[in-house]
Order: C-alpha cells, then structure tokens, then sequence
C-alpha cells in the first residue's frame, strides 16, 4: 500500500510541476510581448522627437537664411561682407534642405504628415526662390 500511496504523491507532485512549467511560460511570454510593446513604443516617441528636432532644424536654417537675406539687402558697399553674408544665406538654405531629407527618412509617418510634408516643401520652394530673388 505503500508503493501506491507513494505513486500517487508523485502524480500530484508531477502535476503540480507541469503547472508549474506552463505558468512559468505564460508570464515569460507576457512579459517578452510587454517588453516587445514598450520597445516598439519607445521607438515610436524617439521618431517624434527626431520629427520635431528635424522641423525645429528646418525653421532654425529659414529664420537664419532670412536674416542673412535682411541683413545682404542693408549692406551695400562692402562687397567682402556681401560675399561672406551670401556664404552664410547659403549656409541657411542647405540647412532646410537638410533638414526636409532627414524628416523625410523618419519611417513611420501618417498620410496627414506625408501630405502636409509635400505642401511644405511645395512653399518651401516658392520662399527659397524668392528668397533668392530678393538677395
């Protein structure tokens, strides 16, 4: 009777560690996809964050090339600050373009941000020629 009495506490004893086994899966899985979430979040805001850095980048560089534009249009007689005023106007506009070709590289944009991401460039366009034209 022994054997037996023995026999059946090592089926409970092997139950409960199957139990044990398949719980022990369940929360590793759970935590793995929690874990897989939060990357996949983090990730996520740390595109946002570059956006905005690469739009501040972008109005930085025309706030600067309209200053160096204002600036060329009130010094007329040196042409050795003329020359280094239209290198930094230059300096500014390869700014925006730049920053336009990084924003563009961030994946995981709307169709909101691709459509007003082409309008912008659209005016982009227009102001830097104008810009242009003015200096």
């Amino acid at each position: 009777m022994g054997f037996i009495k023995n026999l059946r506490v090592a089926y409970k004893m092997l139950i409960l560690a199957a139990f044990a086994v398949i719980g022990m899966l369940i929360i590793g899985y759970e935590g793995y996809s929690t874990a897989k979430k939060a990357q996949i979040g983090m990730d996520d805001n740390f595109s946002s964050v570059k956006s905005v850095g690469y739009l501040s980048d972008m109005r930085y560089g025309t706030r600067y090339a309209q200053g160096m534009m204002i600036t060329m249009t009130t010094v007329k007689d040196d042409p050795q600050r003329m020359q280094n005023l239209d290198k930094k106007f230059q300096e500014g506009l390869k700014f925006v373009e730049d920053g336009i070709k990084q924003y563009e590289a961030v994946p995981g944009k709307t169709d909101v941000a691709k459509q007003e991401l082409e309008a912008y460039k659209a005016i982009w366009t227009n102001l830097q020629k104008n810009m242009t034209e003015v200096v």
